[in-house]
């Protein structure tokens, strides 16, 4: 079900331009328990949408390395508001 879908967002995304904009925010704060299907999800993701970064918010832990992009982040991250990214997409 996720393969397709995200074929087709990513080019959906690649064609209007909106592609830089873009990232997989796939769990909040996981944890321990949570890392497998956050693994799962993110590989997932990698799989059919490589070039979508994948981030998450939580602090470093090594089993999560894999799931985010070289983009990404696993840590506490801050990306630019939602303000100026609206500004930004609406300017393009």
């Amino acid at each position: 079900m996720w393969g397709p879908f995200l074929v087709d967002f990513a080019a959906h995304l690649r064609e209007k331009g909106w592609l830089k904009y873009a990232y997989v925010f796939w769990f909040d704060e996981p944890y321990g328990r949570d890392y497998e299907f956050v693994s799962q999800g993110m590989s997932t993701v990698r799989k059919y949408a490589p070039e979508l970064p994948r981030m998450i918010t939580c602090g470093f832990n090594e089993k999560l390395m894999d799931a985010v992009s070289k983009n990404g982040s696993v840590c506490n991250f801050a990306l630019k508001t939602v303000d100026t990214l609206a500004k930004e997409i609406m300017a393009a």
